[in-house]
């Protein structure tokens, strides 16, 4: 555990360098897919939500994260793979506390429980015409899930070592909207992480692999 901890704050000094943003946004970004900063200049505003990037020691001594199926339904992301995470409501300002109320929300994470590492680069998600906040936190123990059977069909855990892998990363067919488009993606063992998520994912490892803190 002394070793994770050493890792803990060699990411958040990795964050504290500065964040890739769009650089590490774009290797899993779905052609044609418009930025932040350009959603910013829209005439009509996104609004804005945060997602938890849960990050914790699982069964096998391995750094892990939790993702969730989202709930079969009519709407923009059903089905999808996705952080634990919501929109803002009208009284909420701080990224951070919208994700910890969510993930407790979604998947039972006690907030207490969880140790900010730090926040990403916002990133926009034309679909639903939302801005994102990802929130790192580290979940400081293991507690049992517990789902949030309306919005939440299942719980995925992934080692952070099946997305280093180069082997895990491909090309896809995804059906968007009315066209079957190829995107860039996460295939671990035939589970698909792309877009928004997939994008998140991408500068979390990008900070985690930076080499100058793991020399």
């Amino acid at each position: 555990m002394h070793l994770f901890e050493n890792k803990l704050e060699a990411l958040k000094n990795s964050i504290a360098l500065g964040l890739p943003g769009e650089d590490a946004h774009n290797i899993f970004s779905p052609p044609g897919r418009i930025g932040y900063k350009e959603a910013l200049l829209l005439e009509d505003k996104p609004k804005k939500a945060a997602v938890l990037i849960p990050l914790y020691i699982n069964n096998i001594g391995d750094p892990a994260i939790l993702l969730t199926l989202r709930k079969t339904y009519a709407g923009v992301h059903s089905g999808q793979i996705s952080f634990p995470g919501g929109k803002f409501e009208q009284h909420e300002f701080s990224s951070i506390n919208v994700a910890l109320r969510e993930a407790e929300e979604e998947v039972g994470i006690s907030p207490s429980n969880v140790s900010i590492i730090g926040e990403l680069s916002p990133l926009y998600i034309p679909p639903s015409h939302i801005v994102v906040f990802p929130v790192i936190g580290f979940l400081n123990k293991i507690e049992p899930w517990k789902i949030q059977e309306r919005e939440v069909e299942k719980l995925l855990e992934f080692s952070l070592s099946e997305f280093i892998d180069p082997q895990n990363k491909s090309n896809v067919e995804i059906n968007i909207g009315n066209q079957v488009r190829k995107v860039p993606s996460y295939n671990i063992n035939g589970t698909i992480v792309w877009g928004a998520t997939a994008m998140i994912i991408s500068e979390f490892i990008y900070l985690w692999n930076r080499k100058s803190f793991n020399d």
